[in-house]
């Protein structure tokens, strides 16, 4: 999580401090000692670039060789030129041949020259949308129409014969997901293989088109060019990369090719104010590869971005920290205002010098039981599964039992951060997961309304007995806060439940928020093709799936059918309806409720969960900032608790969707208080 941080972590007044993900970690270093550090990572990472480069460059390569030498397409010479190569007189002179190659490659050259520095007027002048759309125009050309003439080409010349139908569908499918993997989100390893197969195409086209020798006088030409576009003090490459530097922006991917050392972003440099932070979106559960890529400030002179002199004006340090370089510039200098230039440290880091994540999961505490429940429309059909869950300090004597409800999509492994601190307070922790998940065998097509839900739930805590503990809280987060606080409400109703309180954790609010507001009839239409349970539209729709939740959502599934499931419920949120819940809580004494939410949330609008939080309690409402806020606060909700209060809710203004993640403490004194409560009253 990127965050500016206070005085209370180290920043102090005067100092800013500016953090980036995957990178290397440097420690403070002085002199001579720092100098040779930077310049061994400047030298391993420009051989880690060269070898990186080697690859693509190679197999663009090989693909147009390839092609040459099957598809004679290309290798014939129909009369045609470009253009902008007007001199095409077939002539034995060579030195006649040189002049007129030569002049070819300057007129290319020219293009090339207006082309570029139109582009950096246009970005210059932040003419954002006119370039999208120049490379977009681009790409659509080489994705489809290029690529059709390529595919007609090579089918002829292995005398294939596809179904045209095959062949559309295939193209078609082929050019969008080009486009939204160079224009908008994908993998980075598809993304390089259509800059690769475009990079071929667009040679293939200049082989075909430009006479023999002007190829190679393009070549040196443009080769010339490139160096002095990017390594003069004026080129206007460098000039763009700077700019970009300036500006903290990322470079138009269509116009790079990322080796997958600096994805998507290719430069990214420590800058004045630089804005707020985005949250992290579920937590992976399994390794990232971060540690893979890492982020490059590119020295210039010209603009200030090479290490300062040694002035004594200001000190830079570079902290460690697990998984992230914080670069720190702090005023020494008291006759220099708070608005003075702050120096810009680069750092060439070497990805693969980082330290991992040490990953932990609760798989390995895994338990297994059959569920039977009831399910339908009229809740007349008995649905049987095979459930996984995890209990955590099942022993005698514990202050009460939590239930936890994950998400759509989530698993027991969403609430793993909480595992080590309910032991030390000796409680009982029980993970569920519900119908859908990997964990959960059976029930995909029949256990996803609200009413499902919690019949199966209910069903699940009555075979493992939890009638019979001293005390129980139910906690949901995200689409499983809503069932949280249903079913607390109904189980409520009867004695034979020790029900004292709900814990709600990013739960929505009382209208579709902007996670699904505005995709609601792309969910429906998808749901309903999810309900044809068709083995080939499911064979299609899984793998799209996988890859949305994963990569442009970014919530882990660990497959196909596991998104599909984790939509189901998408369509069956209750919304307004939560107010009944709330409203019935309010009549029984002894149930408590704490609803905890995130300003940055990336799925649930802020006003949303205000307008919840507000009809819970407006008087006991708690505003967190940072790690000491969110300790005073515990202590006054639990002192409120304690004095007979029902309701409590917390805004963490800095974070997102996964608060038992980000603050784990603070949930597992919430529920402590709750049942301390609970026993005080007793």
């Amino acid at each position: 999580m990127s965050s500016n941080r206070g005085a209370h972590e180290g920043g102090g007044v005067g100092s800013e401090t500016h953090t980036t993900y995957g990178t290397n970690l440097i420690s403070n270093r002085n002199g001579a000692e720092e100098e040779n550090q930077v310049e061994e990572a400047e030298l391993k990472y420009g051989a880690s670039h060269v070898i990186h480069l080697f690859v693509p460059v190679s197999l663009c390569m090989a693909l147009v060789v390839f092609t040459m030498n099957t598809v004679t397409f290309y290798s014939q010479n129909n009369g045609r030129h470009l253009l902008y190569t007007p001199f095409v007189k077939e002539t034995d002179s060579i030195v006649e041949k040189g002049l007129m190659s030569l002049g070819n490659a300057l007129i290319m050259l020219l293009v090339v020259v207006f082309m570029t520095v139109l582009l950096i007027v246009f970005y210059k002048y932040k003419f954002y949308r006119v370039i999208h759309g120049w490379l977009i125009v681009s790409s659509c050309l080489l994705l489809f129409l290029f690529t059709t003439i390529y595919v007609q080409e090579v089918m002829k010349s292995f005398d294939i014969s596809p179904s045209a139908v095959l062949v559309l569908f295939g193209l078609a499918n082929y050019g969008v997901v080009g486009m939204m993997c160079i224009h908008w989100k994908g993998p980075l390893l598809l993304q390089q293989f259509y800059l690769i197969t475009m990079s071929a195409l667009m040679a293939l086209v200049f082989i075909k088109y430009l006479p023999e020798w002007t190829v190679w006088f393009v070549l040196f030409v443009i080769s010339v060019w490139d160096l002095v576009a990017v390594l003069t003090p004026k080129g206007p490459l460098r000039y763009l990369v700077e700019t970009a530097q300036e500006r903290n922006e990322p470079i138009f991917p269509a116009l790079i090719y990322s080796s997958g050392v600096i994805y998507p972003y290719v430069l990214v440099t420590a800058v004045e104010n630089p804005g707020e932070s985005r949250e992290p979106r579920e937590p992976r559960e399994q390794p990232t590869d971060t540690e893979g890529k890492f982020q490059l400030a590119v020295p210039s002179t010209s603009t200030g971005f090479a290490p300062a002199p040694d002035t004594g004006a200001k000190r830079a340090k570079v902290k460690r920290v697990a998984q992230k370089v914080q670069i720190e510039t702090q005023s020494t200098s008291q006759g220099e205002g708070s608005g003075g230039n702050h120096e810009l440290i680069r750092r060439y880091c070497v990805a693969n010098s980082a330290k991992p994540t040490k990953y932990f999961d609760l798989n390995d505490l895994i338990k297994t039981v059959n569920i039977t429940y009831k399910t339908g429309k009229e809740m007349d059909q008995i649905t049987t599964v095979e459930s996984k869950y995890v209990d955590v300090n099942n022993v005698p004597d514990t202050k009460g039992t939590v239930v936890t409800l994950s998400g759509s999509p989530g698993t027991h492994n969403d609430f793993k951060y909480m595992k080590s601190l309910f032991e030390e307070k000796n409680i009982r922790m029980i993970c569920t997961n519900y119908p859908g998940s990997e964990f959960v065998t059976g029930g995909f097509h029949n256990s996803y309304t609200n009413e499902d839900r919690n019949s199966y739930m209910k069903s699940l805590m009555e075979t493992l007995h939890l009638q019979k503990v001293n005390r129980l809280i139910i906690m949901g987060h995200s689409r499983g806060g809503e069932n949280a606080l249903q079913l607390t409400s109904q189980l409520s109703d009867s004695s034979s439940w020790p029900l004292v309180g709900a814990v709600m954790i990013n739960s929505p609010g009382f209208a579709p928020h902007k996670g699904i507001s505005k995709r609601m009839g792309t969910i429906n239409f998808i749901i309903s093709l999810i309900k044809q349970h068709n083995n080939t539209i499911n064979a299609i729709l899984h793998p799209i799936l996988h890859w949305f939740y994963n990569n442009v959502i970014g919530l882990r599934v660990s497959h196909g059918k596991v998104a599909a499931a984790a939509i189901l419920p998408m369509q069956t949120f209750a919304f307004d309806q939560q107010k009944q819940s709330i409203d019935d809580l309010r009549q029984k004494p002894r149930i408590r409720v704490f609803y905890g939410y995130g300003s940055k949330d990336f799925l649930i609008d802020e006003h949303q969960s205000n307008e919840v939080a507000m009809y819970f309690a407006k008087d006991n409402h708690f505003v967190i900032t940072d790690k000491t806020a969110a300790e005073k606060a515990s202590q006054e909700v639990r002192k409120s608790f304690n004095a007979g209060r029902k309701f409590a809710t917390a805004n963490f203004t800095k974070e997102g969707h996964f608060l038992q993640k980000t603050y784990p403490q603070f949930i597992v004194e919430v529920v402590d208080s709750m049942f301390e409560a609970d026993t005080s009253k007793k």
